[in-house]
Order: structure tokens, then sequence, then C-alpha cells
């Protein structure tokens, strides 16, 4: 139900716009009813656990008007930081709760609406395996559920029958996928043909109709801000609903097979007989789940192949090593930021998907059995370098990867082909970006005064066809000709190397005065190399390159001011704002695009400004309702860390950084982040 972007946005249906739609906060009764509806709904034995969720911290309702149904989500706030809590979501108030009024999702039901109670998929991260219903379903069917399809009957692989009866219309079922327990969607089933369901599986049609999945947009929008690293946040913060399993929004991946420190495994244990058996057919079938027809085509090329494709197929334990092994050679250029890892981290979000196409890592079918197991095997081997990890009372001596051996024999020809891949890799038109280069020019009567060589004036060896010849230099070039110069002349103090002696040619150049004035200064004889630096670099003319990286593309060179964009904003009456921006058509930016752009982001109210220089020029400016100094710098730039404003990402501008001017009028504050 939320898989289209902005779904679970709060909007004002409302005619009367004075009327505003807002989260309403809950009254300590209605927490108590709603706890006490989940109680009487879900096989959970721990009292706290629904303590924590329903009656601490702050519940509010948000009321959505959905395509199929009428919904209330209920929103359980995030913990503070000062506050002594088990809540594991410190960034983002989470959903736990959703009631659906709808007489269209109740089948025979055409005149009265039914309320429907669903639990989220957050709500069901913090209670045990089993709490609702479950259905089961191949890992690869999962990023299918991902991206918001109702799970068909065909491709369920499982089924966990209720505990407790739920009083309501249709049964809310949660479904997760074969090797992790934690469910990735919540879906409803109907009650009467729930029979039909258990017994006959394989039927077509749709199985279970889902209503919120890890990946849709009520999962986006409560991930946290766009400008803190969520690779240095919990598995709960970090969009994971505390499961390393978790990738994405895309994809969830089963972590049961890789073992624990005392050779249980959990997900085993807690199975039926009945499950371990679909676990294991959905093991040795392919990812034909999502479609029944490319499993047809492809039973049909495996009857005509025979036993010549067996033998061409690559065993299971040179899969896993090989992904293995690539996953290593694709860390080597970031481990130093990525490592050390967990070591589930690594298998779920790093070797699961470097492994080789067209095949499936299955642990239970190599000689290993477990993932502990391998990693055991590839610490004598020198390959990999662990540690402890520790969660809760349990430590396991291999949970943590700490570091791995570039130079080994088994991940060379990996790199190897990971480099070549990267040379013939055209490069990605999102990753450019406008660099702005200060430039100088050495004034003319320079090269007669100090005998100074011409082709280095001219940039005669400039790396940049555009700037060779030009007469302007960059920094380090303008330094380097001054250092040639005291080298000539021997300007340097023996008595003191850090010291440069000043001739008569290079104090005229320095401290010569165009006009006479009273106040006569001391012309120094002797100054420290990074003063006569320093003198010598306000004596250039200034200039600016504008060069698209990578590829050190040279847009435009000039003499003069480089090219900024002024925002500026000013206050009128009634204590609004407004900001007008000038300067873009320096880049090359279209007034009306980025009008357009700029209104359908920032949902506000712009228009174009044709302005006189007093240069007799016409020119345009674009005046924006209230103030967007911070949000238009993130647009332009494409710097989302500048704002936490949603109209700012995927922005198609790169605008230098420096290039960006905010004037702030008197009567505007000054604000942070928003």
């Amino acid at each position: 139900m939320f898989h289209k972007a902005n779904s679970s946005i709060l909007s004002n249906p409302r005619k009367d716009a004075s009327k505003k739609a807002k989260d309403v906060p809950l009254r300590k009764s209605d927490r108590k009813n709603l706890r006490l509806r989940a109680a009487s709904m879900l096989n959970c034995d721990d009292e706290s656990l629904l303590d924590l969720c329903f009656l601490e911290g702050t519940l509010f309702s948000r009321q959505m008007q959905l395509p199929d149904a009428k919904a209330t989500l209920y929103f359980r706030s995030a913990a503070a930081e000062e506050e002594d809590t088990a809540w594991p979501y410190h960034y983002h108030s989470q959903c736990i709760w959703i009631e659906l009024d709808s007489k269209t999702l109740v089948p025979g039901n055409s005149n009265k609406p039914e309320i429907i109670h669903v639990p989220t998929v957050t709500l069901l991260s913090l209670l045990p395996p089993g709490s609702l219903p479950e259905v089961r379903i191949h890992p690869e069917a999962s990023k299918f559920v991902c991206r918001g399809a109702d799970l068909m009957k065909p491709g369920i692989r499982g089924w966990r029958p209720p505990v407790k009866q739920q009083s309501q219309a249709m049964l809310a079922v949660a479904v997760a996928v074969n090797g992790n327990s934690q469910p990735l969607a919540v879906g409803l089933l109907a009650q009467d043909l729930m029979e039909d369901f258990m017994t006959n599986v394989k039927t077509s049609g749709v199985g279970v109709t889902i209503v919120t999945a890890y990946g849709d947009d009520l999962w986006k929008n409560q991930l946290p801000p766009s400008l803190v690293d969520l690779n240095s946040l919990s598995l709960f913060d970090g969009g994971h609903y505390g499961n390393a399993g978790f990738v994405d929004g895309k994809f969830v991946a089963p972590i049961d097979s890789s073992g624990t420190d005392d050779g249980t495994d959990d997900g085993d244990s807690q199975a039926s007989v009945e499950e371990k058996d679909e676990e294991k057919r959905a093991e040795e079938t392919d990812a034909d789940v999502a479609s029944n027809g490319d499993s047809h085509e492809k039973h049909d090329t495996d009857d005509e192949n025979g036993e010549e494709a067996q033998d061409d197929q690559a065993s299971p334990d040179d899969i896993l090593h090989a992904a293995v092994c690539k996953a290593l050679s694709m860390l080597q250029a970031e481990k130093k930021k990525l490592l050390p890892m967990r070591m589930a981290t690594f298998y779920a979000q790093h070797v699961i998907p470097n492994r080789q196409e067209g095949t499936s890592i299955e642990l239970k079918r190599t000689k290993y059995k477990k993932f502990s197991a391998y990693v055991a095997e590839q610490v004598e081997n020198g390959l990999l370098f662990v540690g402890v990890s520790q969660e809760g009372t349990r430590k396991d001596p291999m949970g943590m990867l700490i570091d791995f051996d570039v130079r080994h024999s088994a991940i060379q020809d990996f790199i190897v082909l990971r480099k070549a891949s990267e040379a013939n890799k055209p490069p990605d038109t999102k990753d450019k970006r406008l660099v702005l280069t200060h430039l100088y020019c050495i004034p003319h009567h320079f090269q007669a005064l100090l005998r100074l060589d011409s082709d280095a004036i001219k940039a005669s060896n400039a790396t940049s066809d555009e700037r060779r010849g030009t007469d302007m230099l960059t920094l380090k070039e303008i330094r380097s000709i001054l250092d040639d110069y005291i080298d000539r002349e021997n300007l340097v103090d023996p008595s003191n190397r850090n010291m440069i002696v000043i001739d008569g040619p290079l104090k005229d150049a320095l401290y010569k005065q165009k006009k006479q004035s009273d106040n006569v200064t001391s012309i120094p004889t002797h100054i420290p190399r990074k003063d006569i630096i320093t003198a010598w670099t306000a004596k250039m003319e200034s200039a600016f390159a504008l060069v698209e990286v990578p590829g050190n593309k040279v847009i435009r060179i000039g003499r003069g001011q480089a090219p900024c964009v002024t925002i500026e904003v000013s206050r009128r009456q009634s204590n609004k704002f407004a900001t007008e921006v000038r300067g873009y058509e320096e880049f090359g930016l279209d007034a009306e695009t980025l009008c357009h752009e700029i209104s359908q982001r920032f949902a506000c109210a712009a228009k174009i400004v044709t302005t006189q220089s007093s240069s007799k020029r016409a020119s345009t400016e674009l005046l924006i309702q209230g103030n967007l100094a911070q949000e238009l710098e993130a647009l332009l730039t494409g710097d989302v860390s500048k704002t936490k404003h949603g109209g700012a990402k995927d922005s198609p501008y790169c605008l230098p950084k420096n290039s960006i001017q905010k004037v702030l009028r008197k009567g505007v504050p000054a604000k942070g982040k928003k």
C-alpha cells in the first residue's frame, strides 16, 4: 500500500486550507487501549516489550486516505539522547501500528466498513519470532516484495498457523525468508480463505496482500537524515530493522546459516519439521518464484543440456570462495573506511551481492555447512583477520572482520579484473562536478623589471590547451617563477636560509607605490620567505578557470574576478522573507528551467525579474518566496548536507561550492540546518 513515492506523507484532504492536517498525540487511555489490542493479537509473553512500544515515549496518530482504504498510522517517537530507554531508534519516529478502515479490502462486505489492525515491520523487529502467523518465502522472492508486489501463492514455501485468533475479517500475517526469521513485510489474508490456503498453498492467485514492507515509502521516510553516515549507525537506526540480512531496502538475505560460536542454529531449533523440509526444498530450487514462465523455460533447457550442464557448473565451495574473494577485492579501495565490520554484515551486504551471475550461495551444500567454518579456514590460510564481537552475553570469536591480506594469492586475480573494469568503465555523469580554480596573471612590467622568462609567464608549459599561452598561471607556477628569480640572483641569506634579501628590482616590484605618500613606510632589506610569497601573490592580477572533473575539462577561462551566484535574503512586511538569486547565467543555467525547478522542489512561488545593470546589459534574477538560502545552496552545489529539506536531493546541478555567496540583509536571522 505504501510502495508509491510519498504515499506515507501526511496530506490535507480538507477543503478549508486554514484547518491544517497534522499528527495528533494520543491520550494515555488511547495508548492503553491500543496496547490491549496488540496484546490480544500478538503472541508475545514479554509484557515489557509491549510497554516499551506503546506506553513509553510519545505516541501520535496520522490519518491518511489511501487508494484502497482510509488508514490511521500510529507512530512512536524516537529516543532522546538523555533518555534511558531500550527503544533502539534515535533519529526518527517509527510507525508501529496501522488501522485500515475499508470495505474494499474485505471480500463480500460492500456495505459496512471494516476495521482491520495491522502491526508493522518496526514493531515485529522488537518482538520474538512467531508473534504473528507467518509465511515463508525464498530469499530471491524478497526483492519483489520490497518493490511493492503482493505475495503470490506459488511463491510461498512455508506456513506457521496463528497461535492467537484475530477477531477481524482478514488475518494479519508476517512474511519472512527462509534462513532469516525476522519478518520483512506484513500483509492480509482473508479468514474464509485460510483453510484452503493451508491445504493448497501452490494454487495460483494472490496469497497475501502486502500492507507494508521493507523498502516501501514508509521505510524510506523513517530513515535518518541524508547527512548522517548510515554505516556508522546501529542496525536499527541504519534502516536494517536490527538485522544484518536486510540490504538497502531491496533484498533480505538469510543469516541463520552464518553460524554462532556454540555451533547451534537458532533458526533450525525454532522451526518445525515441515518448515525444515520447505527450507531445504527452497535452497535446492532456483529463483523462479517471481515468474512461472521463466521456470518452465529453465527446466526445459536443463532437460536438453542434461549432465553436460552439470559438469560445467562450479561447486558450491568454489562459488562461495569466489564470492568472498571478489567482495574483498571490491573492499580494497575503502577498507580503511569500512573495516572493522561485522561478519554478518560482510556476508549479507558484500559476499552475496558479489556472487557469480546466475549462481546462488548454498552454505548447507558446501563442506563447511556454516559461514563461520569457512571463515576459520581462511584465517588459518592468512587471508582474513578476525576479532571478537559481543551482543548481550554472547561472544563470537569470529564475529568481526578486522582486516584481510591484499597480497594474498587468492584475491590477486580479482583485484586485476576490478582494476581493468574500472579503467574501461566510462565516467559516470552523476560523479561529474564543476570546480572553480583561482588563477594569477603577472603584471606586464614585471617581465622587464625582473628579467623573467617569457615562456613561463605565458604558461607555455601548461597541461591544458585552453590555458597554454594565456598568461594565466596557477599558484604553484607563480611561486616557481619567484623561486627561480631568487636562486638566479642569489638572494638567499647565507646566515639564515629562511630569510630573503630584497634587491632593487624586487623592492620596486613589491613595495613601489604609484603616488607619493606623506606616510612613507620603511622598506625591509631582509624578509622571511613566507612573507615574500604573500607579498608576491598580492601583486598578481586575478583570473579564474571553471573546470569539469573528473577529466579536467576547462569549461571557461578568463581574467578578472571569478563569477559567483549571489543568494540574497531580505525581510519584507509581516515578518515575511524573500530570496533573490542572481549570477546563475554565468554558469550557463537557464532562468526558466531553474525557476520551474525551484518552485517544484520547494513548493514555493518563484518568478523571473529582468534588471538593467550599470553596463546597459539586461540580466535576469529570480525572486523566490521565503528564506531558502541554505536550500538553494544545497540544490545548486548538489551538496545535500547543507540542508535536510528533501527537495534538494538528486540535484541536476553541480556548481562549485566556492562560487556561492549568501547575503542576509538586516532583520534576517541566520538559521541552522533544517
